[in-house]
């Protein structure tokens, strides 16, 4: 018997509640099609305002009595909600008889507690609060801002309750507390305290360990564990698609594949080119007039608790501010509230007010409204002592170089008479290139042919986003080699061109070798350097010492370019219309190498000896 339509429905479970006893196994209760707010009510303003989480426990049935075996079924959203502050999340239950405690552990399976962290709670925490004491030993690393902690108490036991921290700000303090030793007398002991400030509240009473002189928790009190994150949870839900798709793609593109499962009450709103206390100026004053600076220099809070909080403080700036420089902030009611002085030692038109001496750096305020438990008095000024005047007492001249430029193009083009144009002022501006690549006109520089590069001065300031415009005659550029090469007398070589050169394009490329020696030896005297052989001849030694040389080769590269007006520099010249060259490759008379043996001509050495054989 084949499914038909109402065959597989949803049914709900035993309770509906969004408390502890919600879920539970199904009922006969059946889901309405079609309907709205069938399983979840509509949202309230509370819920608007502060946020809500709703966990509902759905169980899918088939209504058909026959036995043939159902191959598969599924379920999905189908549709986002168009509210984008609403979300829907799918997840598989942890049973038929999970409740809602169950699944609350499924959603933070993302989040499991993790090893005890190197503290304790400090005596007693109640439901509500949004802080926590965590007592340490001196020198140990305190927890950090944004870190999660987990508060588990009887855990393993029937009566576990546990709750996940957030630290918003983070407040150590180092202390002394009076204990009993093993024999009862009374022993200081060091502590550390770190004061968390949480984002909420306490969701239960977690009662604390009190201070120790070993830094130990009791054993039956309150663990705070560190918290590890993991993907143990697997979600599903639904986007809207940002590009028609068809059936056969192969990927698709959706607004996010990220969706909300707790409200989120915070607004990340990202502030660039902030500086602490950058919320007044500072001027100053010389001969040219007057400079507005930011006063962004010192910083000052109190924390204001028990001991410290009140309408009247006093506070000492060092070094001394700027008149009209210091900035006082605290929360009150949880708002920032905000007054400055007036430059002639006033506090006003704000909430609060007050005197400041400028020579001292004392400070006298009070506040409108009596600041929040827990937060801090800011003061931030600024000084002058940081600015030093350096403009002379007259003005001077103030010379600057004119902008220059580099341009590339086509190597071994003709750039005799090619121009260059840009735009100054909204007006073009032109420069001319002579044969030898020189510009004249609006600019000055050159255009090397050979390098393909153009370097300008321009008399006019281009302006900006505007380009250059170069228009010059190019051709390929041709290659010849010589295989033979004749020098004369006076090292140069006359080369014969196939075509006939562009001004400015000639160049031309050779390579050199010569042979280096290095020897030694000795006179017949016999000192010291020199290859030693002794030879016996008719029962007389004689000994004969040679030289020793050593012979290396090096091979040098030379380049040379033309000028556009025929010239090689120093190495020669180019007829352009003979279509010939004459370049000087070798340079006769220079010594390449100078050295001077220490014995008399090798002949006269060896026939001064007498019948020497070997």
């Amino acid at each position: 018997m084949p499914l038909q339509t109402g065959d597989i429905r949803f049914a709900l479970p035993a309770s509906t509640a969004q408390q502890d006893i919600g879920g539970g196994p199904p009922t006969s209760q059946l889901v309405p099609d079609g309907s709205s707010n069938a399983i979840f009510p509509d949202i309230s303003e509370d819920a608007r305002t502060g946020g809500l989480v709703e966990i509902v426990h759905l169980h899918g049935v088939l209504r058909n009595t026959d036995v043939d075996a159902l191959l598969g079924a599924n379920i999905i959203v189908a549709e986002p909600p168009d509210d984008p502050n609403v979300s829907i999340t799918l997840i598989k239950s942890p049973g038929t008889f999970a409740r809602r405690p169950d699944m609350v552990k499924r959603l933070e399976a993302t989040s499991t507690p993790g090893g005890e962290f190197s503290g304790y709670l400090w005596e007693n925490h109640i439901a509500g609060q949004r802080g926590i004491l965590i007592l340490q030993r001196p020198g140990v690393e305190p927890p950090s801002v944004n870190t999660t902690l987990a508060l588990v108490y009887d855990e393993g036991l029937t009566t576990e309750r546990s709750d996940y921290v957030r630290v918003r700000r983070v407040t150590v303090t180092q202390e002394i507390a009076t204990l009993a030793d093993a024999s009862g007398n009374p022993v200081d002991v060091p502590i550390q305290v770190a004061n968390c400030e949480l984002f909420s509240e306490l969701d239960a009473d977690f009662p604390g360990s009190p201070a120790s002189r070993f830094y130990a928790r009791s054993s039956t009190k309150t663990k705070v564990r560190r918290v590890n994150f993991s993907d143990a949870g697997t979600f599903y839900s639904a986007g809207r698609l940002t590009a028609d798709v068809e059936p056969t793609d192969m990927s698709v593109n959706v607004g996010s594949i990220y969706v909300q499962l707790v409200p989120n009450t915070k607004t990340e709103t990202p502030l660039l080119n902030q500086m602490p206390g950058g919320l007044r100026t500072v001027d100053l004053v010389d001969n040219l007039g007057t400079l507005q600076v930011t006063a962004a220099g010192h910083t000052e809070r109190l924390l204001l608790t028990e001991v410290t909080n009140g309408y009247a403080h006093v506070l000492k700036l060092v070094p001394p501010p700027a008149p009209g420089s210091i900035t006082i902030s605290y929360v009150a009611a949880e708002s920032w509230q905000t007054f400055y002085d007036d430059g002639i030692g006033n506090f006003g038109d704000g909430p609060g007010s007050g005197t400041a001496l400028y020579s001292t750096g004392d400070v006298s305020i009070t506040v409108d409204s009596l600041p929040d438990y827990n937060t801090y008095l800011l003061a931030s000024w600024a000084d002058t002592a940081s600015f030093v005047n350096l403009v002379p007492s007259s003005p001077v001249a103030v010379t600057t170089e004119p902008p220059e430029f580099v341009l590339d193009f086509f190597p071994g083009s003709n750039v005799n008479a090619a121009t260059l144009e840009w735009l100054s002022g909204g007006v073009t501006k032109t420069a001319t290139a002579s044969a030898a690549g020189v510009l004249s006109g609006d600019a000055t520089g050159l255009l090397v042919s050979a390098l393909g590069k153009g370097f300008v001065r321009p008399s006019a300031m281009p302006d900006p986003g505007t380009n250059f415009t170069l228009t010059y005659a190019s051709r390929p550029a041709v290659t010849e080699s010589f295989t033979s090469v004749s020098v004369d007398s006076g090292g140069f070589a006359a080369l014969s061109l196939a075509d006939e050169p562009i001004p400015g394009t000639f160049s031309v490329r050779w390579v050199t070798s010569r042979t280096v020696s290095v020897s030694s030896g000795s006179d017949l005297s016999g000192t010291t350097s020199g290859i030693r052989t002794v030879t016996t001849v008719s029962g007389s030694s004689y000994t004969k010492t040679t030289e020793s040389t050593t012979s290396t080769r090096e091979v040098l590269s030379h380049a040379v370019s033309d000028d556009g007006a025929g010239n090689l520099g120093s190495f020669g010249t180019v007829n352009y219309g003979g279509k010939a060259a004459s370049v000087q490759m070798v340079t006769l008379g220079a010594s390449t190498e100078g050295y001077q043996s220490d014995h008399e001509d090798v002949s006269k050495f060896i026939t001064s000896m007498p019948s020497v054989s070997g």
